[in-house]
């Protein structure tokens, strides 16, 4: 009896205090979605970055410094030259072991015009092959830039998948396809598109910006880059779990 009728002059309390009620069920239901929107972003977010990985041969990067020392016994920063680096990527390397990268000294801002498009901002990067790996790209269309390529000084071109979608429909119509490229500096080249990657928009940025990716030595040539002849480090790609870091530079 106590219960009901405590029920009773809740009720009648509640349709007293309308309004008051209406905001506090709108309020506990506002939470409720917001907090479910929250989750599913989230979920979202994971579901992109792993879907981004599958498929990718799992690559690792690390920064080493070479060391040596002088012939006082004072250790100091030993230089790798240019020209090792190239026997190194070019020798018989193990399957986890994807090469030491080669890029060019700086990246170049440009853009591509589409039929019908405003033109679209890019940013190019000169590479070599171990830069899929570093970077942690996943080629959906095509194949990525190998060292024949480089030494070839070939007019080829990686771009992103949102890329290829906004020129030509889906990435499949973009394979083999050349488009001109403009810098801002006034030069312009044409280039053959023989991949594409996944893109993830991290950031309002992104969605304007496109990275594609060419030769190093093409683009070294095109922007008349001076490729250093040695360096103190490099960034070398190998399979996770495969090396250790003193390893991998004793290597």
């Amino acid at each position: 009896m106590i219960f009901l009728e405590s029920v009773l002059i809740s009720f009648d309390a509640l349709m007293k205090q309308k309004l008051r009620t209406f905001l506090t069920m709108f309020g506990f239901a506002f939470g409720v979605a917001l907090i479910l929107i929250i989750l599913s972003i989230g979920q979202c977010a994971g579901e992109i970055m792993r879907l981004y990985y599958s498929g990718l041969e799992e690559g690792k990067y690390i920064q080493s410094v070479f060391m040596s020392e002088s012939s006082d016994g004072v250790s100091r920063a030993d230089r790798i030259t240019l020209d090792e680096i190239h026997d190194f990527n070019r020798s018989e390397l193990p399957d986890y072991l994807y090469g030491i990268l080669i890029e060019s000294p700086s990246e170049i801002e440009g853009y591509i015009s589409g039929q019908g498009e405003n033109k679209k901002n890019i940013n190019i990067k000169g590479v070599s092959s171990a830069a899929q790996y570093i970077e942690q790209l996943k080629i959906e269309n095509g194949r990525f830039i190998t060292d024949a390529d480089c030494d070839r000084i070939s007019n080829v071109v990686i771009i992103p998948d949102r890329l290829a979608n906004v020129l030509f429909g889906n990435i499949e119509s973009a394979l083999m396809k050349d488009i001109t490229i403009k810098l801002e500096q006034g030069k312009q080249f044409d280039c053959t598109i023989i991949g594409s990657y996944m893109s993830v928009e991290l950031n309002e940025y992104d969605e304007d910006n496109y990275y594609i990716y060419l030769p190093y030595t093409c683009l070294n040539s095109i922007c008349e880059f001076i490729m250093p002849n040695d360096f103190s480090s490099v960034k070398i790609a190998y399979k996770q779990g495969t090396l250790s870091e003193s390893s991998a530079v004793q290597y």
